[in-house]
């Protein structure tokens, strides 16, 4: 996001790659533990939200990336 760093050096007087240099550490510390993560998960999770689910990521192809879109798949065990 170009924009926030133009915006964070504007309001702070600060570079922040400087005062900041390990950009978003917690997504290194999981994928370094084996940790798979999703955010910002949308669309109709609200409706298996709170029950016990079967879920599946399936990613787009996406090289040289730590993270990617994913399509995120839910269902119940015994469904299919």
């Amino acid at each position: 996001m170009p924009w926030l760093d133009t915006n964070y050096k504007l309001a702070t007087g600060h570079d922040a790659a400087e005062k900041y240099p390990d950009y978003e550490p917690c997504h290194r510390l999981f994928t370094q533990h084996g940790v798979c993560t999703v955010e910002n998960a949308g669309g109709d999770i609200d409706e298996v939200k709170g029950r016990r689910m079967i879920i599946a990521a399936f990613p787009f192809r996406c090289e040289m990336a730590d993270g990617g879109f994913v399509r995120l798949v839910a269902w119940e065990e015994g469904s299919f």
